[in-house]
């Protein structure tokens, strides 16, 4: 009968072998309990003896070679900016507490603010979405846009009361600048990371806005406008394309494009359009957090109490 011979690990550290033989150890073949190993090399090289029936004579022997690159060799590995992991989609109970998730909400909201619309001033009505402003404090606000052939139509409709409370008209031709892509914080900042993309259309021809409009809140002399995609987007009962970030943008650059040829013909600076990251500055986010973590931007259930 041949010997046994025990499972042999060999680790290869700069011409240095430290072995292991589990003699003093409770020995089992069948279910061998190998020892935590520390390197600081570039191979390892692992022998595994495997054994027949112990009657048998042939012992078979595997070598298996794995190359393990030094840490201060590797190479820098650059991760891009995917901003937070995506959200998960809320709950029906969840959709259900939003006052735009009913049947025809959205429909009765339109017809409700077709009065504002100036056919010679803002055109046809060319797509309606219900999306986010985020504002340059990142509170979040549902709203309703309206794209027509010259103008964006941002309405702040109370979806309780079945009320316009307010809207900003935004002429297609003031737009010099669009960027779509990842939200990007500052390097310190403690408010959250918010997930997703946006869009920003800028109207400021590159000249920041004065300090004292940036620290209010309730600043109208902010010359951009940002979007993103209302948490409706994962309805499933209905066609979501009304609440997506994406569609929105497709739509929206095609307006803008085709509302600025005359500009451009006249000698106008062409439109700027571009994928990048979308600036939120904001350092502490505590105002933001409450805000956006109750939803108060939102006409939703909240507790028996709808507002």
């Amino acid at each position: 009968m041949a010997e046994e011979n025990p499972a042999e690990l060999v680790i290869d550290a700069d011409r240095q072998a430290t072995k292991y033989r589990p003699q003093d150890a409770e020995e089992n073949l069948d279910d061998r309990i190998v020892p935590e190993a520390h390197f600081q090399t570039s191979r390892l090289s692992v022998r595994t003896e495997s054994f027949d029936n112990k009657m048998t004579t042939e012992t078979t022997t595997t070598t298996t070679e794995v190359e393990i690159k030094s840490p201060g060799t590797a190479p820098a590995v650059v991760l891009p900016n995917l901003g937070r992991p995506k959200t998960a989609p809320m709950s029906k109970y969840q959709q259900k507490q939003f006052f735009a998730y009913r049947p025809g909400a959205i429909e009765a909201a339109v017809n409700e603010c077709k009065s504002i619309i100036k056919p010679q001033i803002d055109g046809d009505i060319r797509g309606v979405w219900l999306l986010v402003e985020v504002d340059h404090w990142d509170n979040e606000k549902e709203r309703l846009c309206l794209l027509n052939d010259n103008t964006l139509l941002s309405l702040k409709y109370d979806f309780v009361a079945c009320k316009l409370l307010e809207f900003k008209r935004i002429m297609l031709k003031a737009i010099d600048k669009i960027t779509y892509g990842l939200f990007e914080y500052p390097e310190k900042t403690i408010a959250t990371p918010r997930d997703g993309y946006g869009v920003r259309a800028f109207w400021n021809k590159g000249v920041e806005p004065p300090v004292a409009a940036k620290w209010n809140p309730w600043s109208k002399q902010i010359p951009w406008i940002t979007f993103t995609s209302h948490p409706l987007q994962f309805k499933e009962d209905r066609d979501t394309d009304s609440y997506k970030i994406e569609t929105f943008k497709t739509q929206f650059v095609r307006a803008v494009e085709l509302c600025q040829e005359e500009k451009s013909s006249e000698g106008s600076e062409e439109l700027s359009i571009q994928d990048g990251p979308i600036f939120i500055d904001n350092y502490v986010g505590l105002a933001s957090l409450v805000h956006n973590q109750s939803h108060i931007g939102f006409s939703r259930e909240r507790g028996g109490v709808s507002f």
